[in-house]
């Protein structure tokens, strides 16, 4: 009898520039952009939330479109294989979205965000409050703790965390 020999594969390293240059081909292969300049900034995007905590501050992702149906919910979805620790929300309470951040990383992928910003968005102000100053890493937002029985604190949860 002969033992087969088993050949494992060792992972090999490529250099940023070519890592990027493939994500930017994957991105494109899912949408119709109305600028050549669209899937690399993505790709530059989605490498950032991995090395987030190495920078002062975080660009915000803006999906815009006059059309309903243009393929900015499949950004996100792309999105959701490509940056670190994505949480893919269409809302939820400030205090939820203030603890997730809190306890990240995470990279918010928010859909749907016309409910917040838009004319329809009364009664979401914290939730826009947190998204408009956590591209800063000193951000925080105040949150008390405790009960009347034994008192309040205030928690500074900070709010700093790439979104789009």
């Amino acid at each position: 009898m002969t033992a087969a020999l088993r050949v494992v594969p060792t992972p090999t390293s490529l250099p940023g520039h070519e890592v990027l240059n493939q994500v930017r081909d994957f991105v494109a292969r899912f949408s119709a952009f109305p600028s050549e300049h669209c899937a690399p900034m993505l790709a530059l995007w989605y490498a950032h939330t991995w090395v987030v905590d190495a920078f002062y501050i975080t660009p915000r992702l803006i999906l815009s479109s006059p059309e309903p149906g243009s393929g900015k919910t499949r950004v996100l979805e792309i999105a959701q294989h490509l940056t670190n620790q994505p949480e893919m929300t269409a809302g939820g309470s400030a205090a939820a979205l203030v603890r997730m951040v809190a306890a990240g990383p995470i990279s918010i992928l928010m859909d749907e965000v016309d409910t917040v910003f838009g004319a329809g968005g009364a009664g979401n102000e914290e939730v826009r409050q947190m998204l408009n100053l956590g591209y800063k890493r000193t951000a925080t937002i105040p949150k008390t703790k405790g009960d009347p029985a034994t008192g309040f604190t205030v928690e500074r949860l900070p709010v700093f965390a790439p979104a789009a």
